[in-house]
């Protein structure tokens, strides 16, 4: 492994007013604070552990070098300042990339969007590779962003990379000259997998406490250079997405009549009779029947056969 890339797009504070343009288009930029996601915390944090295991490992003669690690984020000139935060935690280089004829508005007008998803991991997925050289690599982004959350930007990195792809990666461990990802599963389970010589990996949220940079790491980050590289890649496609008001499911129950108790009423509403809405089974009716109900159910719409 010769780099190690972290990948963030981070998220905008949610505790400051957002303001509308005037044009009622899109969010002004002018005062929002850009913010890591809990998951590219934890992607960091994954990423600098391994730079320090391999540090300790050149130290002692076992590699050549220290291993570099980069933070690189696709985004406008607003976020830089999470890029200069990744370097007062511990990151050794910053680049940004963006769009040649991209405007600097465009993530609000496209956020969450697939079409901007899969151009941000095509020009992240160029930087990577012309920084990279086409060395064994390791890049490690948050399990899903902080707006819609799709979850496949680091899919579609790794195939931009041509490299593996291990998903909600919560640990990194070092063992018999290999290293092995613990991705989380699901009801509580975990699977460690060996990683090849390029992978992707996208880290799950978890409670990390950010490594306190000093003053002068603080300061120093504040004047540190930001590598800008700008890419001829097409602007993305406009969302094609309409929004219409909610129209509500019609369901028609029999109202209780007014001539009955309370407690008449409430029991009618409970077992409520078939009025053309549908069928409606209680626990007043016992095991078998409510089997034969949902086996004459499936009958008569004819997802089982009607002589089953």
């Amino acid at each position: 492994m010769t780099g190690l890339c972290v990948c963030i797009k981070g998220s905008w504070r949610t505790d400051v007013p957002l303001r509308l343009r005037s044009t009622a288009q899109g969010l002004q930029e002018d005062g929002r604070h850009p913010v890591f996601t809990v998951a590219e915390w934890a992607a960091l944090h994954l990423a600098l552990g391994v730079r320090d295991v391999l540090t300790e490992q050149g130290a002692a003669g076992a590699v050549a070098a220290p291993i570099p690690v980069l933070a690189l984020s696709v985004a406008p000139p607003p976020r830089e300042p999470l890029l200069r935060e990744a370097l007062a935690c511990g990151a050794g280089a910053a680049l940004r990339v963006w769009g040649r004829s991209w405007p600097d508005d465009l993530l609000s007008h496209m956020e969450g969007t697939a079409d901007l998803t899969a151009a941000l991991a095509a020009a992240a997925s160029h930087a990577i590779q012309e920084w990279s050289g086409g060395e064994p690599l390791l890049v490690l982004t948050g399990d899903a962003s902080g707006d819609a959350g799709h979850g496949c930007f680091g899919a579609l990195l790794a195939h931009g990379l041509r490299a593996a792809l291990v998903q909600r990666v919560a640990a990194l461990h070092f063992r018999d000259a290999s290293w092995l990802a613990v991705a989380k599963l699901e009801q509580g389970y975990s699977q460690e997998i060996v990683l090849p010589s390029r992978a992707v990996l996208t880290a799950v949220p978890q409670t990390i406490v950010p490594r306190q940079a000093t003053l002068p790491e603080w300061l120093a980050s504040r004047t540190a250079t930001i590598t800008q590289r700008l890419t001829d890649l097409p602007l993305p496609a406009a969302p094609d997405t309409r929004l219409r008001i909610p129209v509500p499911r019609v369901k028609r129950y029999a109202v209780p009549g007014s001539g009955l108790s309370a407690e008449q009423r409430i029991q009618a509403l409970v077992n409520l009779p078939h009025a053309g809405g549908g069928t409606v089974l209680s626990a007043a009716t016992g095991v078998p029947d409510q089997v034969e109900t949902l086996l004459s159910l499936l009958r008569e719409h004819d997802v089982l056969p009607r002589a089953v």
